[in-house]
């Protein structure tokens, strides 16, 4: 057997595995959204706080980013903290 030929097989059973490897796959996608239809998930009371905390922080962190400068409209306005026009940065040349 030279190498093209051990290099074919190779393949082949790597092909296989493949195969094997996404069927398997395929078939615990099916099972899984089969039994979520049987039956229904109870939601606790826990659950139910820690989504209402999620979506509250969710927007808390939507607002800050939206409307909070951080004080960088100083930097990019090129204003400084004591309210006179700073003009351009120039970096020096050596």
């Amino acid at each position: 057997m030279n190498a093209s030929e051990g290099r074919l097989k190779s393949e082949r059973g790597l092909a296989k595995i493949a195969l094997l490897l996404l069927a398997a796959a395929i078939t615990l996608v099916f099972v899984n959204n089969r039994g979520s239809e049987a039956s229904p998930v109870q939601t606790t009371e826990s659950e139910l706080q820690t989504d209402t905390n999620a979506q509250r922080m969710l927007a808390e962190g939507k607002n800050t980013f939206r409307f909070d400068t951080f004080g960088d409209e100083a930097f990019w306005s090129g204003v400084s903290a004591r309210g006179s026009r700073t003009g351009m940065i120039t970096v020096p040349r050596s």
